[in-house]
């Protein structure tokens, strides 16, 4: 069946209507998943961080670290990033100091690196949108041209039809682009809080880690090992 370019530039230009409702749904997705997330792993409150922290401070001072490892694994904490470091230190706490803080800081930035990296897909999508919608333009405005260069008699509603095709699809990308740009700042600016809230909690549970009568009698027989 032979199908001419007008009707191939249609039925072309048409779908971006197709690819921008999944751009769409696909950014709406991440967003939510995302805005989870951040909110899973920070503290619901102040009085939330000081009651984990404190209660974590009196367990590393009598050497339990066995219910501390058990307290950050209960449903309450286990999800909030902080309790997830706090057992990867008490796991490692045979090694090193600086070796517990280096795999702390390694930890703490591959989580941080992997909400950044679901927030690029958003901000793609408010790239994508746009384009997608410049190529529907393009191609409504060829058809058009198309249509006038047939050298038949045209109506002028169909080319009306093109031209709607070319200015619509436009519109459509800017009109997801502008939502996702609002909602993707605001997402930024909850992991950069989760960031720096998370390393002030951190510094906090290390000093209190670092005094622990386990971790002094570590550090006192490395010292003494040393001379």
């Amino acid at each position: 069946m032979k199908v001419d370019l007008h009707t191939a530039l249609t039925w072309l230009g048409n779908s971006v209507y197709f690819f921008q409702a999944l751009m769409a749904v696909f950014g709406t997705y991440l967003a939510v998943l995302l805005l989870r997330r951040v909110k899973q792993k920070r503290f619901p409150s102040n009085e939330a961080t000081a009651d984990f922290l404190n209660t974590v401070r009196d367990l590393l001072r009598t050497e339990k670290y066995d219910d501390a490892l058990k307290l950050c694994q209960t449903p309450r904490w286990w999800r909030i990033l902080v309790p997830q470091l706090v057992i990867v230190a008490l796991q490692n706490r045979r090694d090193e100091l600086a070796r517990v803080k280096r795999t702390l800081a390694g930890k703490f930035q591959d989580v941080i690196a992997d909400l950044d990296h679901t927030l690029s897909y958003i901000f793609t999508v408010v790239k994508m949108a746009p384009l997608a919608g410049l190529l529907g333009t393009v191609l409504g405005m060829i058809a058009a041209f198309s249509r006038l260069g047939s050298g038949d008699k045209v109506d002028p509603s169909e080319l009306a039809g093109d031209v709607s095709l070319a200015l619509w699809t436009t519109a459509v990308g800017v009109i997801i682009a502008t939502p996702f740009i609002l909602v993707g700042n605001a997402i930024n600016i909850r992991i950069r809080r989760l960031e720096d809230s998370a390393q002030s909690d951190l510094l906090r549970f290390i000093e209190d880690f670092e005094k622990s009568p386990g971790m002094l009698r570590s550090k006192v027989a490395v010292t003494a090992g040393a001379r």
